[in-house]
């Protein structure tokens, strides 16, 4: 591990117990390669309440005031956000829809400073029932549907962040052979306050199931960064004595997770020195190289894994399952690079329907699907070069933690 980013992990354990860290825990920075790895993380607000008087009057006065000002528009940001949120809510309520509160809309109030905890959107669940009814009132609202999925329904807005409304919360691709019985999801919700409204959240071993499983499927799709492996240790210890562990460990074996669960915990308890439950340590043993190429693959990719376009198409191929006539990394770049019509996303429908647009639906997708205009021309030439050795890494891991 890089020297930057060890001096990451103490601010960011110092900020989950709302302390202060000093010049002697960090030694010499290099402030401004530490704000982009606190960047790549989402975490740069996060991480500066965790700086202490004495490092700030240390720091360049142009590094201090970009982290005030990044603070600051963070905090700003999340506050019109759960305003948005709570007004939701009660809009909801009136019309007599019940909805659970899902992700960091419950789980930043278990950080010491609940606006530093960022989210680009607010994820619900909803009941297929009132599907209709909650589309129309978010229209109402000023909202567009703006992605459909079997997992939710995305909707964006000119002036506040998107809304997820979910239906399920098992992704049927990646978990496709699970039998889920979710009614229990609603049986054993909580009430939480969110600002003047209450509205349900998962229960404390629904919230931490639901946290890791969220978790294995964005390292399938695409990859995950500290932030949430925050959100899986402050759950874990909040809510320690509440969580049923022998239902959470049946769900775990349920899932086929176990060899996941296993390596997650105890990248959690190596990087945020928390307490992996002896539950957790009975299901069996971490592998050492699985934890590695975890961690790797959190610093190299950011929160989204998709910190550089080298990580975001290895993601993309690495999840590609290998070929019976190669076998190979290579016929896995292939088939990412020039897809099936068939295995295309909703947004290209148009190569389904008319095949004959298939080769440019794979240029589009190149070009503003991960292939997007904010990657520079040089990282679209460093993926070329040395984006394989990603995609072997990532492959790896999902097949030592039985993902793949």
């Amino acid at each position: 591990m890089r020297k930057i980013e060890q001096q990451l992990l103490v601010l960011v354990r110092a900020a989950m117990n709302g302390r202060k860290v000093e010049e002697s825990e960090l030694g010499n920075v290099d402030w401004e390669a530490l704000r982009q790895e606190a960047k790549a993380q989402e975490l740069t607000g996060f991480i500066y309440s965790a700086i202490g008087e004495e490092l700030k009057r240390k720091m360049p006065r142009a590094s201090l005031e970009k982290w005030k000002r990044v603070t600051i528009k963070t905090a700003m940001k999340q506050f019109k956000h759960m305003g948005q949120i709570e007004y939701l809510i009660g809009k909801l309520e009136q019309k007599g829809i019940e909805l659970i509160a899902l992700k960091g809309i419950v789980i930043r109030n278990l950080y010491p400073k609940p606006e530093l905890r960022t989210m680009s959107d607010g994820d619900f669940l909803i009941q297929q029932k009132d599907q209709q009814r909650v589309h129309g009132l978010l229209i109402e609202e000023g909202y567009m549907a703006e992605e459909e999925t079997p997992l939710h329904i995305r909707y964006k807005h000119v002036q506040y962040k998107p809304v997820e409304m979910h239906t399920t919360l098992r992704h049927g691709e990646i978990f496709e052979e699970i039998s889920w019985d979710e009614k229990s999801l609603w049986a054993d919700a909580i009430n939480v306050h969110i600002g003047k409204e209450k509205v349900l959240s998962l229960g404390p071993t629904d919230l931490l199931f639901h946290g890791c499983t969220h978790i294995a499927t964005h390292l399938v799709v695409s990859g995950f960064g500290i932030r949430q492996l925050i959100d899986i240790a402050l759950i874990s210890k909040h809510y320690k004595a509440q969580i049923d562990w022998e239902k959470f460990v049946q769900e775990v074996r349920q899932w086929k997770l176990e060899q996941f669960l296993v390596n997650l915990f105890y990248v959690v308890h190596l990087l945020l020195e928390i307490e992996i439950p002896i539950q957790i340590e009975e299901l069996g043993k971490a592998n050492k190289k699985a934890a590695k190429l975890m961690i790797d693959l959190i610093f190299e990719g950011g929160t989204r894994g998709k910190r550089n376009l080298k990580v975001a198409l290895s993601h993309g191929i690495a999840r590609e399952k290998k070929s019976k006539a190669t076998g190979s990394t290579n016929g896995s770049f292939i088939r990412f690079i020039f897809p099936k019509a068939s295995s295309l996303s909703h947004q290209y429908n148009y190569a389904k329907k008319y095949p004959i647009c298939l080769p440019i639906a794979w240029v589009h997708r190149l070009l503003f699907g991960e292939g997007h205009k904010t990657y520079q021309l040089q990282e679209q030439w460093t993926f070329i070069i040395t984006g394989m050795s990603t995609v072997g890494k990532k492959k790896k891991l999902l097949t030592l933690l039985k993902l793949q």
